[in-house]
């Protein structure tokens, strides 16, 4: 039978394919550090070019988010409440995100990203066709939550292919461009939603029409986008070699895991609880990022009120602010990318004193960014002013996402290297209204205060916590002893 994987190790072709005691453990693996199978190895274009579509598909998750928020003063007039109560749409869309990588982590890592994503990413734009179609304001407020939940799929997802595709020495560059894509979602959403809301179309096409994206970005996906998962694509390579050496005992070691509700529930709850409760690093830095994410949502309520209300600019008008934080995400993706000649280098001087790795070098654009996200907020607030110059305010918005960017890019690169946006809308609107646009804005000013040492105690700390953790690797290796022997590439 001709083969269409790559040739077996020549070791085994002498032998029986019916006698199963001839093969090894009987473990298949990689077929060597160049196997053009493995993600790892695949074409630097094809590489670049998945990781600019898996942007695109979170982009449309992040976009949804922020693209009913322009209408809630229609939606809150249609059906008879309050603007408040029509903003939980936000925030329970927001909230699914926390509940859905429960349920689709599992399904990712037992059978494969596309299959964890594509389905729910399909069911996703049901549950917003939904919205655009209901006839009460309870009918929005459960489908918004169930967007949300199947939304959050390819968010939990992404993260995973990404590492699937990049080692990493690449995996910060593409990170930075995937993490542009993402937060360029909501911070054109707005816009685009204001546009509809305002033309003859009316708020329901703002749903329409985001479900159309998302229905053509699923069309994409199902055609363009391979399997990324390393153990899953192992498993199809055993099933395929059994049926075509007849040697049946020949499986991945991913196999000889029992998929059992414990082990779902130790893997993918008990033990994430267990290491944010017990592990500092992990958090302060989950505080920190929930706050600085929290905000990014909070600006959909807080720059209505600061250019439509006070101002008195129109929807179309207000929503372009939002253009300046996205400016501000791009120029400090380029600032990100370029430190990384610099990490590279510091962790060459880290490999010459004996160190394995040096994540606190991942963390001086993250200090950066701690002192800009907090300076942009008195920023902000400085110029909320009606007889202020609203350029003050425009910049401002700008160093936001320039902030937001450098912190939360390197939380997540940090926390790979070492091992609460559903409820801030809510409270959004009555603060900036009772506090005023300036105060408001100088209060979550000054938290952003107290938070910028975090980064630099962690630059500082950060090895001495990191060894006493019982998740450190070097602690481990050693628990374990050597690791495990008799693996075979088949």
């Amino acid at each position: 039978m001709e083969r269409n994987l790559h040739p077996i190790d020549s070791r085994y072709e002498s032998h029986e394919p019916d006698d199963p005691g001839n093969w090894p453990d009987n473990i298949v693996t990689w077929h060597g550090e160049k196997d053009p199978n493995n993600p790892m190895n695949w074409p630097i274009g094809k590489k670049i070019g998945l990781t600019i579509l898996l942007g695109i598909t979170t982009m449309g998750v992040s976009f949804a988010s922020s693209s009913l928020s322009p209408t809630f003063n229609q939606v809150a007039e249609e059906f008879g409440v309050s603007t408040e109560i029509a903003t939980l749409s936000l925030s329970l869309y927001v909230l699914g995100f926390a509940f859905g990588p429960l349920m689709f982590a599992p399904i990712s890592e037992f059978y494969g990203r596309k299959v964890a994503f594509l389905p729910a990413y399909f069911i996703f734009g049901i549950f917003l066709i939904s919205v655009a179609t209901a006839e009460n304001l309870q009918t929005i407020m459960i489908c918004r939550f169930f967007a949300g939940l199947m939304a959050s799929a390819p968010i939990s997802d992404t993260a995973g292919a990404l590492a699937d595709l990049w080692n990493d020495h690449d995996r910060a560059l593409a990170v930075v461009g995937y993490s542009v894509a993402v937060i360029g979602g909501p911070t054109v959403g707005p816009l685009i939603g204001s546009a509809i809301t305002e033309s003859y179309l009316g708020w329901r096409w703002t749903e329409y029409i985001t479900a159309i994206m998302i229905f053509l970005i699923f069309a994409i996906d199902g055609f363009f986008l391979p399997e990324t998962y390393a153990p899953v694509l192992l498993q199809r390579k055993a099933k395929h070699l059994r049926y075509e050496t007849g040697n049946w005992a020949l499986h991945a070691r991913e196999d000889e895991e029992e998929l059992t509700g414990k082990s779902i529930i130790e893997k993918h709850i008990s033990r994430p609880l267990m290491m944010l409760v017990s592990e500092p690093i992990i958090l302060c830095l989950a505080i920190y990022n929930s706050f600085v994410n929290g905000l990014l949502y909070l600006l959909f309520e807080a720059f209505p009120i600061e250019y439509e209300e006070v101002r008195g600019w129109t929807s179309v008008q207000g929503s372009l602010v939002f253009l300046a934080v996205l400016i501000g995400v791009v120029i400090s993706g380029g600032i990100q990318a370029s430190y990384q000649p610099f990490f590279w280098k510091k962790l060459d001087r880290a490999h010459e004193k004996g160190l394995k790795n040096d994540p606190e070098a991942r963390l001086p654009p993250m200090m950066l960014g701690a002192v800009l996200f907090a300076a942009s907020l008195f920023w902000v607030g400085g110029g909320a002013a009606k007889d202020k110059s609203p350029a003050i305010g425009i910049v401002g918005a700008g160093c936001i996402g320039a902030g937001f960017i450098l912190i939360f890019q390197n939380v997540v690169n940090y926390l790979i290297d070492a091992l609460a946006g559903a409820g801030f809308p809510l409270f959004a609107t009555p603060m900036f209204h009772n506090l005023g646009v300036n105060w408001a804005s100088y209060l979550l000013g000054f938290i952003a205060v107290a938070l910028i040492p975090i980064p630099v105690l962690f630059y500082i700390f950060g090895p001495r916590l990191r060894a006493m953790s019982r998740y450190n690797p070097d602690k481990r290796k050693a628990s374990q002893g050597s690791g495990k022997k008799g693996e075979h590439n088949v």
